[in-house]
């Protein structure tokens, strides 16, 4: 007997063993195309299977994609790892860690003052968000060219300056606040690259956010010179208020869970 998906009605025969997921070959496909990643971890595990049209048309589309990621990573055997460090002379800084830290200067078109928590780095993309000259502007630049790629109008939000942003590993990039509002939680589609404004918060924050980070399902709010981190409950939209021994000036985190913060006096607390 042979399985079949239940959305497509397809043969299960691939699997992604990164999800460790039995897939169709349009299931597989969509993953690909959402998970771009995945790709290579995606594998076909009957082919024995009698196939219609359909499937023969997937699975031909399906092939070309897994060959077209195997080839841009075949020849990008040699990956390098960069700092990528903006300022106000319109460019970034690139230092490259795998290279004796080469550093290389970049002039670019858009105006990065008051971006320091506005930067998402994903895949071979970095997004920046709005900025003090222009706030209802976001960018995406491509560490594969070098360059600016796409500058867009935020449309739906506010946008503003300081706006804390974080990914979820997903589909979406989270954007709490910006200058001069900080009472709202907008968000950002990857794929479709469209914003839409999430949540409404009760009060409004007296300054900008140092830092924000997704962890189990939560989203974690870094204020500046607070006493409180606050925790948002994604799924159900409460809020916790979690006291801190010290204020934090600036911070940061890796996703997995620790929040590393600069104090007053240059000291430091995880």
């Amino acid at each position: 007997m042979t399985t079949k998906c239940t959305k497509h009605s397809k043969t299960l025969k691939y699997i992604c063993h990164k999800c460790n997921i039995l897939m169709c070959s349009a299931c597989t496909l969509d993953h690909c195309k959402q998970q771009l990643d995945h790709t290579i971890h995606c594998e076909l595990v009957d082919n024995n299977s009698n196939n219609n049209n359909n499937e023969n048309k997937d699975e031909s589309q399906l092939s070309k994609t897994i060959q077209n990621k195997l080839t841009i990573d075949n020849n990008n055997n040699n990956k390098s790892s960069y700092i990528f460090s903006t300022h106000r002379q319109r460019g970034v800084t690139l230092i490259n860690t795998t290279n004796n830290n080469v550093i290389e200067q970049i002039k670019l078109d858009y105006d990065f003052h008051c971006t320091t928590s506005s930067i998402v780095s994903i895949g071979e993309h970095i997004y920046v968000f709005g900025g003090q000259g222009n706030p209802l502007k976001w960018v995406r630049f491509s560490m594969r060219s070098k360059s600016i790629e796409l500058i867009a109008n935020t449309e739906v939000i506010e946008g503003g300056a300081f706006i804390a942003a974080c990914y979820d590993g997903q589909d979406h990039i989270y954007l709490m606040g910006g200058n001069p509002r900080n009472d709202r939680i907008d968000r950002f589609n990857i794929r479709t690259l469209q914003f839409e404004a999430y949540h409404k918060l009760p009060w409004v924050f007296d300054d900008c956010q140092v830092s924000t980070m997704i962890y189990k399902g939560s989203l974690y709010i870094v204020p500046y010179d607070d006493l409180y981190v606050f925790e948002f409950n994604l799924a159900n939209k409460t809020i916790v208020e979690h006291r801190i021994a010290t204020c934090a000036i600036s911070a940061c985190n890796d996703g997995n869970g620790p929040i590393h913060q600069i104090q007053r006096r240059n000291q430091t607390i995880d």
